[in-house]
């Protein structure tokens, strides 16, 4: 594995260097019919597996203090048992529903960066929302390459995960 990028404050302008082949890259496998979407995920996965168990997300927390984290209300009620309030209490403290769409997403964190962030490390970890529980998840690679290539900005993992799928799609090609 080639040296990874940790430091999150270089990733825009790396993103904004590899914006280009990393958006061929993604034309060529929505093109690519050789491999199944199912075969293109678990390549993903090959690749970003080692990714993610060298890069100690602690160190960056960067995804916390930019993301907006939608939660739904099972992650209220489990956020709830380990913060030991009421459900109630965690909406009214932490939560709005301004700008999240009634149809897909329920609530979510008000202030940025995540309330629950302290000192790169999420207090309540264990209870976490599973919108956080999943990031980052690189799953439907094909068909959300440009989500990925905007996340790839706030995203070490996610950065390297896509530099290196730029040699590996450039190989099966």
């Amino acid at each position: 594995m080639s040296t990874l990028i940790t430091d999150p404050k270089a990733l825009p302008t790396l993103v904004d260097q590899a914006r280009d082949s990393f958006a061929v890259m993604g034309y060529m496998l929505e093109f690519y019919t050789d491999l199944s979407d199912a075969e293109i995920d678990a390549l993903v996965e090959s690749v970003a597996a080692p990714i993610r168990a060298a890069i100690d997300c602690t160190q960056c927390a960067n995804c916390c203090q930019s993301l907006q984290v939608h939660v739904t209300r099972e992650d209220v009620a489990i956020m709830s048992a380990g913060l030991h309030i009421s459900p109630a209490d965690i909406e009214t403290r932490y939560l709005t529903d301004e700008g999240c769409a009634p149809i897909h997403e329920w609530k979510k964190f008000t202030p940025q960066p995540c309330p629950m962030l302290k000192d790169k490390r999420c207090s309540i970890y264990p209870h976490r929302p599973e919108t956080c529980r999943s990031y980052p998840t690189l799953n439907d690679f094909r068909w959300l390459i440009d989500n990925y290539i905007d996340g790839a900005a706030i995203c070490p993992i996610i950065y390297n995960t896509l530099t290196q799928m730029v040699v590996k799609v450039d190989e099966i090609r």
